[in-house]
């Protein structure tokens, strides 16, 4: 509708309600373990494998906010990097097959370390280097000893 106008109707569809299909269980979470400060800002989430699933949902955020950054694997780790330091971020998996997204597992909480190894703008030199007709912009941190 707009003010009194009615616009025309879209096609119309049809779909079928699921029944019958299984409800995969809960992945059992493996690492890093429940409130595990990390070494660094990149982690490595592992969980056992479910049997029957076809990938795996894997939720993260900061404890304590709204949503969630989401990713399907089909494998039972995945890689996260660029997290913030001294953060504590919150993680659960659900394993899902053809049928349905199943149950989600224990949400897991581990925090990232106070200091960073992420180099700041301020601090790095940028050079390039071409080979090969292709352009490599190398970055150096300008704090680091040039000492052998």
């Amino acid at each position: 509708m707009c003010g009194d106008v009615q616009g025309p109707y879209s096609e119309v569809w049809s779909f079928t309600a699921g029944s019958g299909g299984t409800i995969l269980p809960a992945p059992t979470l493996v690492a890093p373990t429940n409130g595990r400060t990390l070494p660094t800002t990149t982690v490595n989430l592992q969980w056992s494998p479910v049997s029957g699933a076809i990938e795996y949902l894997v939720r993260w955020r900061e404890a304590g906010y709204g949503g969630y950054f989401v990713r399907s694997v089909s494998a039972t780790q995945t890689t996260i990097s660029q997290l913030k330091a001294n953060t504590t971020y919150e993680w659960l998996i659900s394993a899902q097959n053809d049928y349905a997204i199943g149950t989600d597992s224990e949400t897991w909480r581990f925090t990232t370390p106070a200091g960073s190894s992420s180099l700041s703008p301020q601090n790095l030199n940028r050079n390039s280097v071409e080979e090969d007709g292709s352009t490599t912009i190398v970055f150096e941190d300008r704090t680091a000893s040039n000492e052998h």
